[in-house]
């Protein structure tokens, strides 16, 4: 929501779907070479604040977001329809963008890219 607000893209458009089928995640990312030369107990501490934020990282995701799509809603002068797909809807969405997953992870990506994404797919399990 905070990107479609702040680049202004409601408005240009008249509607929105709200599906959730991307939800941004906020990540921390180093360069595995310093990472891996850092001492283990500052790993470690890394690791353990890095976990330890996850929950309020989500919860101010959430805030904003629903922040941010009352703005959009209320936004007199750049009306927005807004259509909030219903959980059977999802579903159907998912099932039917299987496919499209399966071949850019059998037929783009490459062993690496596969590996990876085979790893956020474990990260989304363990976090629903």
């Amino acid at each position: 929501m905070f990107f479609i607000e702040d680049a202004s893209f409601h408005e240009v458009q008249s509607h929105m779907t709200i599906s959730n089928h991307n939800n941004y995640v906020a990540m921390t990312t180093v360069n595995p070479d310093f990472y891996n030369g850092l001492p283990e107990d500052i790993r470690a501490l890394i690791d353990e604040t890095v976990e330890e934020m996850q929950p309020r990282v989500f919860e101010m995701q959430a805030e904003m977001n629903e922040s941010l799509l009352d703005s959009i809603i209320n936004d007199t002068d750049n009306p927005t329809e807004v259509i909030e797909l219903t959980e059977a809807e999802r579903e159907e969405f998912r099932t039917l963008a299987l496919p499209v997953r399966d071949f850019f992870r059998d037929e783009v990506v490459g062993d690496e890219g596969r590996e990876m994404l085979e790893l956020l797919e474990q990260e989304i399990a363990a976090h629903q």
